[in-house]
């Protein structure tokens, strides 16, 4: 048949009491860790690097968490050595036999730095012998048989830049050595093709199965990874992939979750789903090409006359939800109009305005119509004698397409799920309007404990960021951990930051700054123009400045850009690159200015002198009339008994301004200031923001006086390297 399965080796061992999974083995001793990580341990023979006794306290938490098969939070302070520190037990237990151990991240440059840089070091103090690879999701992966298909026949509107990204995408395959991983393909080159996300969708591997006698298979990535994965004792995988883990994949019940703090937004995206109006034409022109499309070369006539009539379905409900929204128009964080339409309130009752009802209902019945027919008719033929010109592929993405926009739109109208939300989001960005529908989880608490953690022996999430004010309860109410059994979670642990702050870092709030108008926001900023100015000039660059909303980053980007181009300071602004170049562009230290939003808030490691000062635009509040955010809030309210602002909302925006800060110090040799430029803080909050920062927040001095303040710690201390004037 078509289908490969994968079946990893059954771990052996007794039963773990509560737990309900066998106890795999692979027993790590402390005295293990010790003589690796502890006073004159390897760790200090190899490459200079020194032992931390934060970094012996957490590699031990981690040793004992996978030893009795429990679950743990870790919150490990910047220049703890975090990744080093359970990298080890996980080593140790996989190579003494306890089975492969997953270590999960959040983001992929995280995932590139474990394998390219921190397992070779652990695999030197661990003696070697350690065998690992990066594991991805199938559709990750470039499909030989389809990008050989696509090659031999392009599209009649391929433009030149398209033909780059199939020549790159052919050596991303079959160039040896290459990883046919679609995140290695170059930014810069997908820049190139306008319809790079369409050439993704129609090359990568998709459906729930592969064809055994594919020609290809020995060069297939994706099977070529899973067979690397197959004796490998650490998997380096990412969040989405641990939520979701396919059967096919190797057998795994050891996770180390590294960047914990974002494990409840994955979890929404992964449990939910979200489909655009541009999604579903994307979809239409790939059906519906008169050269290349599916219906095209399967010979369905019959289905090409329907076809028609989907691209006007489409723009009727656009045109409905137009007709609703005229006149309630509000502006996103990123500065688009949008208009948020709330169809079902979570806990399953019906929200729907009477607009909703009469003008847009039956446009999206008349959708889902016309994807139902479409459906039925692809689905015969389909089952069909096949069609030699279209790959099985194809008819499984068809499928799986078709499944996906009906499942939606069918919950969406007549059975919602409980507990979720769903949403028709309108927004205009120029002259182009776009829908998108959908459906989310209120609550991932339950999802995250059937799917996750009833299959795992042992799991440890750690970050920076796990606690607020010092108590991990947020995380673990969010993410279900207290759905486990008590004797399965072991007490948290915080192992502090071994920088001395005091002397590292400067913390200010200046005194009396304006309020930013939500509507007008020009009059605001420009107090915070001045002092960004101010200081990106004594400074000479070597500022990154975090935003919470782009429409404010382009106004002050804007701005700053013609201040400080005579100076010779160049602006980098998220938008204008990827975050890899820009980063890398300021990592190079050259004396720039780095804007970004709230990925930049995170992930972004730029140790020594480029980073001089952080300036963070203001406490990043979710916006409250988002209507996910307004229904956890209402769901918090409704358990707890406490305003959902405090209990959701600030314990989220202290957990990214936290991170925030936590760009600026990032090894013992660094110092440097964090400005806040938030309005005055309300008492209610205060002192709660206040705690965020490693070192008294001072907040008494206008901004004259805090910049005297910050001349007198460059001109004092590290920073005395002979600062310009401002």
């Amino acid at each position: 048949g078509r289908s490969v399965t994968i079946v990893a080796p059954d771990s052996a061992g007794s039963m773990d009491g509560d737990s309900g999974h066998a106890d795999v083995g692979g027993t790590i001793p402390m005295e293990a860790i010790r003589s690796i990580l502890g006073p004159g341990g390897r760790i200090a023979m190899d490459g200079g690097f020194r032992h931390r006794p934060q970094q012996v306290e957490m590699s031990c938490a981690v040793a004992e968490t996978l030893n009795s098969g429990t679950f743990r939070i870790i919150e490990s302070g910047t220049g703890t050595g975090k990744t080093v520190a359970y990298l080890v037990p996980a080593a140790l237990s996989a190579l003494r036999g306890g089975g492969p151990v997953a270590v999960s991240t959040f983001t992929r440059a995280l995932q590139q730095q474990i394998a390219e840089r921190e397992l070779p070091r652990v695999d030197r103090l661990v003696g070697g012998g350690l065998r690992w690879t990066i594991l991805k999701g199938r559709e990750n992966y470039v499909c030989p048989a389809r990008l050989d298909a696509r090659v031999r026949q392009p599209a009649w509107d391929d433009t030149a830049g398209d033909r780059l990204m199939l020549a790159v995408l052919v050596c991303a395959v079959f160039r040896a050595g290459a990883s046919g991983d679609l995140d290695d393909i170059s930014y810069w080159v997908q820049q190139q093709s306008k319809k790079s996300s369409q050439l993704f969708a129609e090359i990568r591997i998709s459906g729930s199965m592969c064809d055994a006698a594919c020609r290809f298979r020995s060069q297939c990535p994706y099977m070529c990874t899973l067979n690397r994965a197959l004796s490998a004792h650490i998997l380096v995988v990412n969040h989405a992939l641990a939520m979701r883990w396919p059967v096919t994949y190797p057998a795994v019940t050891r996770f180390i979750f590294d960047e914990a703090h974002n494990l409840e937004d994955v979890a929404t995206s992964v449990y939910g789903q979200a489909v655009t109006g541009a999604q579903m034409r994307r979809f239409l022109q790939w059906l519906a090409d008169p050269k290349d499309g599916l219906v095209a070369r399967a010979g369905m006539q019959e289905a090409a006359q329907i076809l028609q009539s989907g691209k006007a379905c489409i723009d009727a409900m656009i045109g409905a939800v137009d007709q609703v929204a005229i006149g309630s128009m509000r502006s996103l964080p990123d500065g688009k109009p949008v208009r948020h339409l709330i169809w079902h309130r979570a806990f399953g009752t019906v929200d729907s305005p009477e607009s909703m009802r009469r003008v847009i209902a039956p446009r999206c019945r008349d959708l889902l119509g016309f994807w139902n027919r479409l459906r039925t008719m692809i689905g015969k033929r389909a089952q069909a004698k096949p069609v030699s010109t279209v790959p099985d592929a194809d008819w499984e993405m068809a499928r799986e397409t078709l499944d996906r926009f009906c499942g939606l739109l069918e919950r969406m109208l007549d059975r919602p799920e409980p507990m979720y939300l769903y949403s028709v989001q309108y927004e205009i960005d120029g002259e182009c309007a776009e829908c998108t529908w959908n459906e989310a989880p209120v609550s991932v608490a339950e999802l995250v404990k059937n799917n996750l953690w009833d299959r795992l022996y042992a799991a440890v999430l750690t970050s920076a960021t796990m606690t607020v004010n010092g108590k991990p309860h947020f995380f673990m109410s969010r993410l279900g951990l207290y759905f486990v059994s008590e004797q399965r979670r072991m007490d948290p642990v915080i192992v502090d930051s071994p920088f001395p702050y005091n002397r590292l870092m400067l913390a200010i709030h200046p005194a009396g700054l304006p309020d930013v108008a939500y509507d007008h926001p020009e009059t605001g900023l420009l107090v915070h123009r001045s002092i960004i100015r101010q200081g990106v000039r004594y400074l000479r660059g070597r500022t990154l400045v975090l935003m919470a909303s782009s429409r404010r980053m382009a106004i002050l980007g804007g701005w700053l850009d013609t201040d400080l181009a005579a100076e010779g300071i160049e602006v980098l602004i998220q938008g204008r690159g990827s975050r890899d170049q820009l980063v890398n562009a300021f990592r190079a230290d050259r004396g720039s200015l780095l804007m970004g939003l709230r990925s930049f808030w995170e992930g972004i490691d730029i140790p020594g002198p480029a980073l001089r000062m952080v300036m963070i635009e203001k406490v990043p509040f979710q916006p409250v009339d988002e209507p996910l955010v307004k229904a956890r809030m209402k769901a918090v309210e409704n358990w707890s008994r406490i305003p959902g602002f405090l209990a959701y909302l600030l314990p989220l925006a202290l957990i990214q301004l936290r991170q925030g800060i936590g760009r600026l110090v990032r090894s013992d040799t660094d110092d440097g200031v964090v400005v806040l430029l938030n309005r005055p803080i309300s008492a209610m909050y205060r002192r709660q923001v206040a705690a965020m920062f490693p070192v008294p927040l001072i907040t008494d001095r206008v901004w004259e006086g805090a910049f005297q303040l910050i001349r007198s710690f460059f001109e004092q201390g590290q920073g005395g390297d002979g600062y310009g004037s401002d």
